[in-house]
Order: structure tokens, then sequence, then C-alpha cells
């Protein structure tokens, strides 16, 4: 009888033992998941704003350049209006 109920003894602790490796193991794979996730999560968060700010970066580029442009007209009409004020003179000092 000692015998059987020790035996007894070592078949539950045994099956609280698998009990606690199935739950260790389940967690285990739970939380393997659960950060592949959050890598995928994060890798593709980064690249979504690195192609934002590409995409910014490009529209910054685009105006810098539309102002530029804007810049050399309104030169080329200061120009224009010094040449103007240059004949303008000339011409009040010729009469004068």
């Amino acid at each position: 009888m000692y015998l059987e109920e020790h035996v007894a003894q070592i078949d539950q602790k045994v099956a609280m033992h698998d009990q606690q490796i199935e739950i260790l193991s389940k967690g285990l794979a739970d939380l393997t998941v659960d950060v592949r996730v959050i890598r995928h999560d994060q890798t593709e968060g980064f690249a979504q704003v690195r192609e934002q700010l590409h995409q910014f970066n490009e529209q910054v580029d685009k105006r810098f350049e539309q102002m530029d442009k804007r810049f050399e007209q309104m030169d080329k009409r200061f120009e224009q209006l010094e040449q103007t004020q240059a004949l303008i003179v000339k011409l009040l000092t010729d009469r004068v």
C-alpha cells in the first residue's frame, strides 16, 4: 500500500509538472508571437515614417526651387527698374 501511495503521489507531481511545462510553453509561444508582431509593427512604422520624411523632403526641395525661381524673377525685375531709373535720371539731367 505504501508503494502504491508513493507511486500515486509521483504521478500527481508528474501531472502537475506537465501542466506547468504546458503553461510555460504556451506562454513562451505567446510571447514569441507578440515580440514578432511588435517588431513587424515597428519595422512597418519606421518604413512609413521614412517614406513620409522622404516625401516631405521632396516637397521642401520643390518649394525651395520655386522660391529660387521667384527670386531670380524679382532680381531681373529690379535690374529693369534700375535701368529705367538710370535712364530717367539721365534724361532729366540732360534737360537741365
